[in-house]
């Protein structure tokens, strides 16, 4: 769950990102998992859902090292990936490396943290759908 006031918007990176809706101080810590917000799915749980919910949740969600699938609450699914993330993701939490403008992208390396972009099994550029509502349509 982000503990920072962010927002949704169009992304020059991918259809839609999340930014930060205020400055950033360096070393502030902006996520964590937080139960009740946050979805955590074994890979059981998530091959029991309906193929077009399926889709939609492995678009939005990350898999953790353990195999459990991960789908925030909040904005923060909408974290576009990015080489030179503006985030850091390296644990089990999400800070600012640098002070953050407000109006900023909130970026994250997909390859710190999401076990199918780790293995290759996923290409984030082209398999996370622009628009939610035709991922479902066409599910």
């Amino acid at each position: 769950m982000f503990l920072i006031p962010t927002y949704v918007g169009p992304s020059p990176i991918h259809g839609y990102g999340v930014f930060s809706a205020a400055p950033i101080p360096a070393g502030t810590l902006i996520w964590r998992f937080v139960e009740g917000v946050d979805l955590r799915l074994s890979a059981n749980d998530l091959q029991g859902l309906p193929p077009a919910l399926k889709h939609v949740f492995k678009s939005y969600c990350y898999r953790e090292a353990s195999g459990s699938y991960v789908l925030c609450g909040d904005n923060a699914k909408f974290m576009n990936h990015s080489t030179t993330p503006s985030c850091d993701d390296g644990g089990a939490v999400t800070v600012v490396p640098q002070d953050l403008p407000a109006g900023t992208e909130l970026t994250c390396d997909y390859h710190r943290f999401d076990y199918d972009t780790i293995e290759g099994r996923r290409e984030w550029s082209t398999s996370r759908p622009a628009d939610p509502a035709k991922a479902v349509a066409e599910g």
